[in-house]
């Protein structure tokens, strides 16, 4: 009877052991957040037409925002396009996570979590880059 009970016990401890390990994270996705950027609010092609131009950050690059058919995207020269989901009026946020504000009818910005969106700002973590046309 003992040798029952300590082979179940035995047997419950090796199931729990098992459950509880958890895979190591590789390198590569250690610090990966991924976040789902949808469109909570629809801009209107006019509306988004008063923020399509190109804009100078506060760093020296240029920011370019563009609209093809229902889509907008912001694009930071040399660099690939990113698409944007509208939020709010004059609010935008990349699927990488960086978030957009438009102000004074478009004529500034400001970018949050700019290095999300650009390598050359991989070394910093939250920077806010300010921008105007």
């Amino acid at each position: 009877m003992k040798a029952s009970t300590l082979s179940a016990l035995l047997a419950i401890a090796l199931a729990a052991t098992g459950a509880a390990y958890a895979a190591p994270q590789t390198e590569q996705n250690s610090d990966v957040v991924r976040i789902s950027a949808q469109s909570t609010y629809r801009h209107s092609s006019s509306e988004f037409a008063s923020y399509e131009s190109a804009y100078q950050l506060s760093n020296g690059q240029t920011m370019k925002f563009t609209q093809f058919g229902n889509h907008f995207y912001a694009t930071l020269k040399g660099e690939p396009r990113h698409k944007i989901f509208g939020q709010s009026p004059g609010v935008f946020l990349t699927e990488s996570g960086a978030l957009i504000e438009f102000r004074e009818d478009g004529e500034k910005l400001t970018i949050t979590n700019f290095e999300r969106m650009s390598p050359l700002a991989q070394t910093g973590q939250n920077i806010t880059m300010y921008a105007s046309r």
